[in-house]
């Protein structure tokens, strides 16, 4: 049986002297860029078919319990976007040729539980590593150049399931940061991590597919006085 491996962090956490122990919360947004590969075992050979990775955005509340110098724990929440782009031509009956880009979105809710390393001599730099989940509510196209004409809109929007997409995903994340002081009690959070997805984003059993992202945040986040 594996040891529940976040319990044992927090009585870490738990044990430390109670007079360190500070909460913290705040909020974070930025830009992420997302890869999204599949690959289609039914035919043969398999077909890898590669999305071009597109920049979005995202946003999200997070608190922090800290019961030591040198480790805390963080539990986040929020809304994220992974955008591809893909270019497409498309010939109407008429025989007209219209051609353009499409913007590719999945708009998810997600969360995550991370632990917080600050190992270095300067307390200022840290580590994360933990879980995060992401539930897939809505998939947006979008069609830019001559594309809207051929389609008559410019966007379509569709659930989920109308793609085969699994609407929960799992990812493992890594990532590092600084905290730069403001005031006392008052830090600017700028962040950098890679999400390594875990789910297959196919509800298709002959499709593989795959998402990850790489992830740049800054964030403002106040520190409560110790008890």
């Amino acid at each position: 049986m594996r040891p529940p491996f976040l319990l044992c962090i927090a009585l870490l956490c738990c044990s430390c002297t109670p007079v360190l122990a500070q909460i913290t919360v705040g909020i974070a947004g930025g830009a992420n860029l997302s890869f999204r590969q599949w690959k289609i075992s039914s035919l043969y050979p398999p077909v890898d078919v590669e999305y071009t990775p597109g920049i979005a955005s995202q946003a999200m509340l997070l608190a922090e319990w800290r019961g030591s110098p040198a480790i805390a724990l963080r539990a986040e929440a929020g809304f994220q976007i992974w955008r591809s782009s893909d270019e497409m031509e498309v010939q109407v009956i008429s025989g007209s040729i219209y051609r353009g880009t499409v913007k590719d979105d999945l708009e998810t809710w997600c969360a995550a539980t991370l632990i917080k390393l600050t190992p270095f001599k300067n307390r200022r730099l840290y580590a994360l590593t933990g879980p995060s989940v992401a539930a897939v509510t809505l998939n947006r196209l979008r069609f830019k150049d001559d594309l809207p004409q051929a389609f008559g809109v410019g966007q379509i929007t569709r659930k989920p399931g109308e793609r085969s997409i699994r609407t929960t995903q799992y990812f493992i994340n890594i990532g590092a940061g600084v905290a730069l002081p403001l005031e006392k009690r008052l830090h600017w959070l700028l962040e950098m991590r890679y999400q390594y997805g875990l789910s297959n984003l196919s509800t298709a059993s002959t499709v593989d597919a795959r998402i990850s992202a790489v992830s740049l945040n800054i964030g403002l986040v106040y520190a409560f006085s110790p008890p």
